[in-house]
């Protein structure tokens, strides 16, 4: 499991290549994942260049709510250091400065964007993210349905046990920073296809001091 708050974006120098006016590059690290970064009218290629200012740790990658075909990640500290070729990666590297390829069918689009240091655990339990919808449907007597339509999200509870102090004051900090209004990323499982979730703390956050661990628990959704 991963959860990653902390992104190296929201302070770096960002440019892209074929930027379109409108939807400016700076948009994949805005809180909305529906204020977009896209490419100009005709173009279907971008390199985004971000730089930081520093050395720092970078150890996950997320390249979300996209419609590019491909991407190459190049991160450097002075010279070429490592590069990626997946939208999400978990690995562990040190850099100042990062190149990301992108190439689709049409003109692209990107909602967010996340470089950064993140928190992993290996432990974990089992896992229900079930689709959510904030439907208001009204039934007639006759059942008939109508209603406000609302979305459909993934949402659920989320626990992590047989955590150390240390974990435990780790994930303790991300609420601190995020509390129930700022969204962060979490990937529950991140050696299959299930995408990561980008969403935030719908509840206060639970802690159980066992003698085996610490458990830490919280009610997690989606957010648009």
């Amino acid at each position: 499991m991963i959860i990653a708050n902390r992104n190296l974006l929201k302070d770096a120098v960002i440019t892209a290549t074929n930027e379109h006016t409108s939807y400016p590059v700076y948009n994949v690290v805005e809180r909305w994942k529906k204020q977009v970064f896209r490419t100009a009218d005709g173009t279907t290629t971008t390199t985004i260049s971000a730089d930081w200012g520093g050395v720092e740790k970078v150890s996950s990658l997320f390249v979300m709510f996209h419609n590019a075909l491909s991407v190459a990640v190049r991160f450097y500290d002075g010279g070429l250091v490592d590069t990626w070729t997946e939208f999400v990666v978990h690995k562990e590297v040190e850099a100042s400065r990062v190149e990301i390829d992108l190439v689709g069918a049409v003109e692209l689009y990107v909602g967010l964007i996340f470089i950064g240091d993140s928190l992993y655990f290996k432990k974990s339990a089992e896992q229900d993210m079930p689709l959510v919808s904030s439907d208001s449907p009204t039934f007639s007597s006759d059942g008939q349905v109508a209603g406000r339509k609302g979305s459909v999200r993934r949402g659920g509870n989320v626990e992590i046990p047989f955590l150390s102090e240390a974990e435990r004051e780790a994930i303790e900090a991300v609420f601190y920073e995020c509390g129930l209004t700022e969204p962060f990323y979490l990937d529950l499982w991140q050696d299959s296809d299930f995408p990561p979730l980008y969403g935030v703390f719908t509840s206060d956050l639970g802690v159980v001091h066992l003698e085996e661990g610490d458990t830490v628990s919280f009610d997690f959704m989606e957010v648009n």
